[in-house]
């Protein structure tokens, strides 16, 4: 089979190299990146870390990088849903070009540099980000569930933004029950005994969000 030759290349994370977990090396990393993304901007419309970057560095005295506190980096790495499109689909300086940009790593590495100094999120976030387990508790209260989570339900959303860092007008997705691997289960779909390819195999992957909850 045919290779792209200009498909990127993923390097591995470099937990290993004592730098990884250095910070003024990881600073320094995280300005090379953010001066040529600040430069490029063609992720602008993908996930909010861009705008976020972009904001700050326009907003800065310098108009540059250099103006930007490396403090105020957070607000841009919290932004990041490691989809990695950025790195996938857009970004023209992933390796190999000599300049080696991979965003949703180097998100990973100040991540792992806060988790080491104690600087992780709230202890809310990892739970609301195992959607999995989160589903397989709240579809059997689903009615229950939803009901809590309706923006309309002015208590328990402010209960969630003061406790979970949930805005109490963010819209959250509703659970349902049966699942969809249930429902598939119970009544699985009828196969075309007379199309060209019957007798193949299919594989159909199900996300989290289609099984709890958007099943139908």
């Amino acid at each position: 089979m045919a290779v792209d030759p200009g498909a990127p290349t993923r390097h591995p994370v470099a937990w290993r190299d004592p730098e990884f977990f250095d910070a003024p090396a990881l600073d320094a990393e995280m300005r090379r990146v953010f001066d040529i993304c600040h430069g490029c901007r063609r992720c602008f419309s993908l996930c909010d870390s861009f705008p976020r970057l972009f904001d700050l560095v326009d907003d800065s005295k310098t108009s540059e990088v250099d103006g930007v506190a490396s403090a105020d980096f957070a607000n841009v790495v919290n932004a990041c849903t490691l989809c990695d499109m950025c790195f996938m689909t857009k970004c023209p300086y992933t390796p190999p070009h000599e300049w080696n940009i991979d965003f949703p790593h180097l998100m990973l590495r100040y991540r792992a540099n806060q988790h080491r100094d104690g600087q992780a999120p709230t202890s809310a976030s990892p739970r609301l980000a195992e959607t999995d387990k989160n589903g397989r508790l709240a579809r059997f209260l689903a009615p229950l569930m939803n009901w809590g989570t309706q923006k309309s339900n002015r208590l328990s959303r402010l209960a969630m933004e003061k406790l979970a860092g949930i805005h109490r007008e963010a819209r959250l997705p509703r659970y349902r029950n049966p699942t969809f691997l249930r429902r598939a289960r119970k009544n699985p779909p009828a196969v075309n005994c007379a199309a060209p390819a019957e007798g193949r195999k299919v594989a159909l992957y199900v996300t989290c969000f289609a099984n709890y909850n958007s099943p139908a």
